[in-house]
């Protein structure tokens, strides 16, 4: 389904948020059967419902890709870029046309949102795949040049979907983090590097000034969506966070330091930095070539910061990429999880591939709670896997938790009321299905603190602190609020319950 960003007018709720007890829960018999109808009905009005339904969180996603190429060229007409018509990359440089001027021709402003996302693309003559990544480079300085404008938007658009909580993957300080893994240089014996890179004394200098910059961008962000104020926008109900994010596609000196740094700065600044996250082509040479060394390199630093959380893409793989070998779609969800310990992974595509080497790789997911962040139309557009190629219902069969995501939804044309429609339209899920979906974004969320659930993914006992509480109510007794104050996820999970028992009682 094509996104557009338009205003919807709100279908009636009730006035007052009506309280319901633990035991009572599940979704409304009445919504569930008005869902199925949907389902089978015209896409946007699937789309219309879930838009309002409260979504928890989005844990996959980068900043560098989620903005849409009409706000990247609005935002670059307002600075002194050039753009090479060959390509359409812009620079700081004057070596190429103004941008703005040459914005002013539809036809090139056109061509710019082709090349600048999957608008338009045609899977029959190219690549779904190199058309995607090859579009980060084209416009990223304007990204890095509007860091806070960029950042209200993408967390004023979750809050006018229902969205509370955000995680958001970028790499701050990269350069930095690369020069110390060059002077370290490379040593097989990961102690002996991390040792020299640690000694080095810059580590603390370049963890502050990660945290400035975030802190700091992330208050910009804020200040323009009039937070704290009357004026306040809808993305001011959402709780934003950072994922550090390793490259994987380079040399392993420098994703080694990256990953260190990221490290170091989710141990430093756990409000901010809540997690590390390993990105690129999975599917790149060396990316390839590295792969089993960075499952190493997690799984070493996870014995240094046993506290810090891991989310790495895995699997992100499938057999329309050319070159690829069945060794290569066999091993990396395995090691990803099982050898490197990753608390989530990102997109796990070729499962079904890797099940003929490990055929106890599923049942180990499910044991350990693995949570896999599904990725649907980015799948469909990078790897040419939908519907019943895709795994997603495997995973829910399988009962490994899952969560939806938009991973980089400007590139991809969506947002993550259309990843939900989606699921539901072309996977047949349920409107309970989805509703646990969104409880697993923040259950499995980085966010600090408890969960107000007191078995990890099921919803059905609250924590002793908040036991005998009506779910949801906005005055909850002085020993929950206690804890809901402490517990920044179990505050998240009891809004989300509330918000469900409004939207649901619209349907009663």
């Amino acid at each position: 389904m094509k996104h557009t960003r338009i205003s919807y007018v709100p279908i009636a709720m009730a006035s007052i948020l009506s309280l319901i007890n633990v035991s009572a829960i599940a979704a409304a018999p009445d919504i569930e059967t008005y869902f199925t109808t949907l389902k089978h009905g015209p896409r946007q009005e699937l789309y219309n419902f879930l838009y309002l339904m409260p979504k928890g969180g989005d844990l996959h996603n980068h900043i560098s890709g989620d903005p849409y190429a009409e706000d990247l060229i609005n935002l670059g007409r307002e600075k002194d870029y050039s753009i090479d018509l060959l390509n359409y990359t812009v620079a700081t440089s004057i070596n190429g046309l103004p941008f703005a001027k040459s914005m002013e021709d539809t036809s090139i402003r056109n061509a710019t949102i082709d090349a600048w996302s999957m608008h338009n693309f045609n899977h029959y003559t190219d690549s779904g795949h190199d058309h995607f990544f090859n579009a980060f480079g084209k416009f990223n300085v304007i990204v890095t040049d509007n860091l806070p404008i960029i950042l209200a938007n993408i967390i004023n658009h979750a809050g006018t979907q229902n969205v509370l909580y955000l995680e958001l993957m970028l790499t701050p300080e990269r350069d930095a983090a690369d020069s110390l893994g060059i002077a370290a240089g490379w040593n097989v014996d990961l102690d002996s590097t991390y040792k020299k890179i640690i000694r080095s004394g810059q580590i603390g200098t370049i963890e502050q000034s990660i945290n400035t910059q975030l802190s700091t961008a992330l208050a910009s962000a804020e200040k323009l969506l009039h937070c704290h104020t009357v004026k306040a926008k809808p993305g001011c109900q959402v709780k934003t966070k950072y994922l550090y994010q390793a490259l994987r596609n380079q040399a392993p000196e420098k994703t080694f330091a990256e990953f260190i740094v990221g490290f170091e700065a989710a141990r430093r600044f756990p409000d901010l930095v809540v997690g590390v996250n390993l990105v690129q082509p999975e599917d790149a040479p060396l990316s390839l070539a590295h792969y089993k060394l960075q499952m190493e390199m997690v799984a070493y630093l996870k014995k240094i910061y046993p506290a810090v959380k891991i989310s790495l893409h895995a699997g992100e793989l499938s057999t329309s990429i050319p070159n690829l070998t069945d060794h290569d779609l066999s091993f990396h969800i395995h090691d990803a999880v099982l050898v490197a310990g990753a608390d989530r992974i990102g997109h796990g595509v070729d499962i079904r591939s890797e099940e003929k080497l490990y055929p106890n790789l599923l049942a180990e997911m499910a044991r350990n709670k693995t949570l896999v962040e599904i990725n649907l139309t980015s799948n469909k557009e990078i790897l040419e896997v939908e519907k019943s190629e895709h795994p997603l219902n495997l995973y829910l069969l399988n009962k490994i938790p899952v969560s939806l995501s938009t991973d980089d939804e400007g590139i991809l044309r969506t947002d993550l009321s259309t990843e939900y429609a989606i699921a539901a339209k072309d996977y047949n899920l349920t409107y309970a299905t989805l509703k646990n979906i969104s409880r697993n974004s923040l259950e499995y969320g980085f966010m600090p603190g408890t969960s107000l659930w007191t078995h990890h993914g099921d919803y059905n006992e609250i924590n002793s602190s908040c036991a005998d509480e009506i779910i949801g109510n906005p005055s909850p007794s002085t020993k929950c609020q206690k804890f809901l104050i402490s517990n920044e996820k179990a505050s998240l999970e009891w809004k989300l319950e509330a918000k469900f028992t409004k939207f649901e009682n619209s349907y009663r």
